[in-house]
This record gives structure tokens, C-alpha cells and sequence, in this order.
């Protein structure tokens, strides 16, 4: 078996050591990436992503105040329609709290109800583009930054139409 001598040097202690190796284990080429777990490690951080985004807006609200979303939307489009809200409706008491009318509120419930709904639709686009990240056909990691970078492309336009900032 044919031999070499090599030198490494330590970072850590600034010292360079001499040993002779075998020749075959300083030409052997390194073993392939294990795609599988790269495709994954993308993807999980293409999720982290949204939910930062996600975070950003819904950050600023308590946790059961989002609950209640789907209520103030309904009794906001009954006020909207002209409708008469039940005795139980929460919007008038929100409006009050505000200090402005219950149909003032309702067009800004409506405003902020049909823009989360064209950040959730993003997300979900986003979302299943992200699921592309997952396919065996990016066999190869420059195939695999090409379908990153191509996806936060893609985030970037639609954050852009919708007026929000992507997290780095």
C-alpha cells in the first residue's frame, strides 16, 4: 500500500501535525449528500418562513382575540348589507370601545378580513410550492438552491403585493 505524508493544520491550537496516510484516503472523493435530509432541511426552513410571516401579523393580537375573527367578519358584512345585527353581536360593543360607529367598524373589520384572507391564500400557494422542495428529482444540491432560490423569488412578489416585509 502506497503511502503519503500530509499536513493538517488545527485552527483551534494553530498547530500543524505531519502524518503519513494511506494514498487512497487523502483521493478517495467525498460520499454523496444525502439529499433526502437536504430536501427536508429546505423545506423546514421554507415553513419557518411562513410562520414568521404568519407571526408578524398575528403577533400583535392576544390569543383568543383571533377566535373571534369569523364573528366580527359575519355581523361586519350584516352591517354592510344593511342588515340588523342580534342583541348578542360583539361589534357594536367593539365599535363603542373604539369611540366610533358600528358600520365605521364594520368596513374595517371587512378590509382586514379580505386582506388575512389574501395572506392565507399566499401562504397556502407558498405552501404547496414549498412541498415541491420535498421531490427526488432535486437530486442534486445546485438543483436543490436553484428550487430555493426560484421559491423565495416567488415569496418575495407575492409579500411585495401584499404590502409585507419577508423575514430574512
Amino acid at each position: 500500500m502506497s503511502t503519503v505524508e500530509i499536513e493538517t493544520y488545527n485552527a483551534a491550537t494553530g498547530q500543524i501535525k505531519r502524518q503519513t496516510v494511506p494514498v487512497e484516503s487523502v483521493f478517495q472523493p467525498p460520499p454523496p449528500p444525502d439529499m433526502p435530509a437536504l430536501r427536508q432541511a429546505a423545506f423546514a426552513r421554507a415553513m419557518e418562513v411562513g410562520k414568521r410571516i404568519e407571526q408578524a401579523i398575528l403577533g400583535k393580537y392576544t390569543a383568543g382575540e383571533p377566535l373571534t375573527w369569523e364573528t366580527q367578519e359575519r355581523e361586519a358584512r350584516i352591517v354592510d348589507a344593511g342588515g340588523t345585527l342580534t342583541a348578542d353581536a360583539i361589534l357594536p360593543g367593539l365599535a363603542a370601545d373604539r369611540g366610533i360607529t358600528t358600520e365605521a367598524l364594520a368596513g374595517i373589520v371587512i378590509a382586514k378580513a379580505d386582506f388575512f384572507k389574501q395572506v392565507v391564500r399566499a401562504g397556502q400557494r407558498l405552501r404547496r410550492s414549498a412541498e415541491g422542495l420535498l421531490s427526488p428529482s432535486l437530486d442534486t444540491p445546485a438543483a436543490l438552491a436553484a428550487a430555493v432560490a426560484a421559491l423565495r423569488a416567488t415569496a418575495e412578489t407575492e409579500a411585495a403585493a401584499l404590502d409585507l416585509s419577508m423575514p430574512q
